[in-house]
C-alpha cells in the first residue's frame, strides 16, 4: 500500500526528502494546465515546475524554488490563486508564518511557451530568452 500512495507523492512522515521513489510530494496543479506547485524531495522546498517538453526528461522540471523565511523551514500548507492573469500568487504557511509569493505574468507566459514547444530544439530556440541557455536555465 505504501508504494501505491508513494507514487502519488503521499509519503508517510517517516520518509525523508531525497527518497528516490518519488519525484515530488504533495503536487498542486495550477489552473493553466502546465504548472504544478510541489515539495521537492531533494531539498524539501516548495517548487514551481511543470512536465518536461516532448523529447526531454521524463520527470518534472523545476523552474522556481521558493525561499522559506528561515533556514530548514518546512512548508506545511500552500495554495495558489486560480486566476493566473497577474502571474502566480501562492500563499504558504511555515509554522505560524504566512508568506505570499508572486511570480510575474511574463515569466509564466515564457514558461507556457516553452511547454508548447514540440522538441528540445524549439525549446532552446526561444526568442524571448538569450540564445544558448542551458536546459536548467530556470534555476540559474
Amino acid at each position: 500500500m505504501a508504494s501505491f500512495w508513494g507514487s502519488f507523492g503521499f509519503e508517510s512522515a517517516t520518509h525523508r526528502p531525497g527518497s528516490p521513489s518519488c519525484d515530488h510530494y504533495h503536487a498542486l496543479p495550477l489552473s493553466d494546465g502546465y504548472h504544478v506547485l510541489f515539495i521537492d524531495p531533494v531539498n524539501g522546498l516548495l517548487t514551481l515546475g511543470c512536465d518536461a517538453p516532448l523529447g526531454g526528461p521524463t520527470k518534472l522540471l523545476r523552474k522556481i524554488t521558493f525561499t522559506p523565511p528561515e533556514q530548514n523551514a518546512v512548508p506545511r500548507l500552500y495554495s495558489a490563486a486560480a486566476d493566473l492573469s497577474q502571474g502566480v500568487r501562492a500563499i504558504v504557511a511555515y509554522g505560524d508564518t504566512l508568506l505570499l509569493y508572486s511570480v510575474p505574468p511574463d515569466v509564466i507566459r515564457l514558461s507556457q511557451m516553452e511547454q508548447n514547444a514540440k522538441s528540445w530544439d524549439a525549446y532552446n530556440a526561444s526568442t524571448a530568452v538569450p540564445l544558448g541557455h542551458k536546459r536548467n536555465h530556470w534555476l540559474n
